[in-house]
């Protein structure tokens, strides 16, 4: 439940069962709350019980539930789709999108900041929005 895109089986299940040992997960105690909301988390690392794929997916556990005959489909496909984007931007986007995570708007000038110093550094950068205005495909770098 840690990566960017989740996908799940509808047989799937979920759930964090160290409480039922004695113990808790010290990841999930650290990043569920903040993720997922104080009681959600609590819900699921307190009591240790498992939880479908459609109530991961409910609660914002998971991006996308299918059958899984059409799993692999679906994450060849938002691979595929991850592939054709420039490697500098997804990463510098990624980077973002953690800052804002444990920051929320405290993050915004620091993430502006990156925007502007550090993405629009990259030749991607310059290479997508010539791309756009000369109405053709962009040819990603990855730089």
């Amino acid at each position: 439940m840690a990566s960017d895109l989740v996908y799940a089986a509808d047989t799937a299940t979920f759930g964090q069962p160290e409480i039922k040992l004695g113990v808790y997960p010290p990841f999930a105690a650290a990043a569920y709350p903040r993720w997922f909301g104080r009681a959600r988390a609590a819900e699921l690392v307190l009591l240790g019980e498992t939880i479908t794929a459609q109530g991961a997916f409910a609660r914002g556990f998971i991006t996308a539930v299918m059958p899984g005959d059409r799993l692999a489909a679906k994450v060849l496909d938002t691979c595929t789709k991850l592939a054709a984007l420039s490697t500098s931007s997804v990463r510098k986007t990624r980077e973002a999108l953690r800052i804002g995570e444990a920051k929320g708007l405290d993050a915004l000038d620091a993430i502006e900041d990156a925007y502007r110093n550090e993405l629009m550094a990259t030749e991607d950068a310059t290479e997508g929005l010539r791309s756009f205005l000369e109405k053709r495909e962009p040819k990603w770098r990855g730089r």
